[in-house]
């Protein structure tokens, strides 16, 4: 622990304090509370290390987090996403590299790179090999003040090599070297407009060339944010969701096959995180009941997609057992690749960090 400029409260954290057993659990639990619903899976669980630094500036809080190979995956809540501020998480690649995706899009960031991902959304990191990064929450409203339309610049990989790109990576780094020397009590504050400028700064010459979106994407989105909003309906369909934009069937299948997935197969995906966020927010739920309320009414088949999803049965994820490995999500039910065995392990929450 310590503090620096305006009192600045830098955390610092390592899974050294845990045992081997525990580390990646250890670090799911981190990582989750810094930044809301986030899973990591590693390969092998007890040979993971990781340390993290963060601490709040201003209006942005920062997070670096120097770890093994490991894919984060965060998953979301729409109900519980539409009380909170939304916010966007800015990737800035130290060392290593990472394949950062969301919403169809990929940002392969090399040391020096960074990226912006919704956090109100899902989104995905994986990390081939050991890698340190350095994590912004920022407000959407203070960006979007700035750089206009935020899903325009949602996942695209910057250069930090030359203009705005690199005077913002040369700046962070300043910042983040100097967080714990002593200076004026503004200085939290003054910094992190500063810091927000610098990315309306970085993000202009992309902005300026790139084409307005086209009508599939724009119809894409579209459809996206019918299913967000009807997600709890047990009679959501391809057909609801064609009938209410106007569309054949046909077409909206052709949509979700450009992010690689289908219209049932992204609706799957998105009852199973918010029935994931139900059972951990809600103990006290019975498991059908959290089932139909998120818009399933089979039973058995939420139990048997949750587990292919998620690696563990419902009951055994509320009560805080996690897999080893994490298995990567279905497109839908009927991926064999999604039938592997799976080992697992109690998830013992650290008493103190």
């Amino acid at each position: 622990m310590g503090s620096g400029m305006a009192d600045i409260r830098v955390e610092r954290y390592s899974t050294a304090s845990a045992p081997p057993a525990s580390r990646l659990a250890f670090w799911n639990d981190l990582a989750s509370e810094t930044f809301n619903n986030l899973i990591v899976d590693a390969m092998d669980g007890e040979a993971f290390h990781g340390e993290m630094v963060r601490a709040p500036l201003g209006r942005i809080s920062l997070m670096s987090a120097d770890s093994s190979a490991a894919r984060v995956t965060r998953i979301n809540d729409p109900l519980r996403t539409g009380r909170a501020q939304r916010t966007f998480d800015l990737h800035f690649q130290l060392s290593g590299r990472s394949l950062n995706s969301q919403s169809g899009r990929d940002a392969l960031l090399e040391a020096g790179d960074f990226t912006l991902c919704d956090a109100s959304q899902p989104y995905s990191v994986n990390f081939t090999e050991a890698n340190h990064m350095l994590c912004l929450k920022l407000p959407a409203e203070a960006l979007a003040s700035r750089i206009g339309e935020l899903d325009r610049v949602l996942c695209v990989a910057m250069s930090a090599r030359r203009g705005g790109p690199a005077t913002l990576a040369a700046f962070l780094r300043t910042v983040w070297d100097q967080l714990e020397e002593p200076g004026d009590e503004d200085w939290a504050e003054a910094v992190s407009g500063v810091i927000l400028d610098l990315i309306d700064l970085s993000y202009r010459p992309a902005l300026a060339q790139q084409a307005a979106p086209s009508a599939e994407e724009q119809w894409r989105e579209k459809a996206r944010a019918f299913i967000d909003e009807h997600l709890c309906d047990p009679d959501l369909s391809v057909g609801a969701v064609a009938a209410a934009l106007g569309l054949s069937s046909r077409y909206v299948q052709l949509l979700f096959a450009a992010s690689a997935t289908t219209p049932s197969g992204y609706i799957l995906d998105r009852r199973l995180s918010l029935a994931a966020e139900r059972l951990r927010d809600a103990p006290q739920r019975r498991i059908t009941e959290v089932a139909m309320a998120v818009g399933f009414n089979d039973l058995t088949h939420f139990g048997r997609a949750f587990r292919r999803r998620y690696g563990v049965a419902p009951r055994d994820f509320r009560a805080g057992v996690r897999p080893l490995r994490w298995p990567a999500p279905a497109a839908n039910d009927d991926d064999p690749a999604a039938r592997r065995p799976v080992r697992h392990e109690s998830r013992p929450w650290p008493s103190s960090r």
